[in-house]
């Protein structure tokens, strides 16, 4: 199940043309943009139960967001743009 927010995907069909998405509910963005940051994340950072997440260190496993491209940690910045 994609867990990112709805106007990722409707940014990557509509081209990913660099103009600003419009949100038009803030509160489920918001809920969604965390959660996909969260499922990204180390399980040493993702399991966390606070509302903060742990200190990263190198011992943990980056994989999740080794990811260079337009599918990868750009959309995250993208996103977070719009919001």
């Amino acid at each position: 199940v994609d867990i990112r927010p709805a106007e990722v995907a409707v940014w990557m069909r509509a081209h990913r043309k660099w103009v600003d998405m419009e949100i038009t509910n803030i509160d489920l963005f918001e809920a969604r943009w965390w959660a996909w940051w969260k499922a990204l994340q180390p399980p040493e950072r993702a399991d966390s139960t606070s509302s903060m997440m742990p200190v990263p260190t190198n011992d943990m496993n980056w994989e999740s967001l080794q990811k260079p491209g337009v599918n990868g940690l750009l959309l995250i910045v993208v996103a977070l743009r719009w919001w």
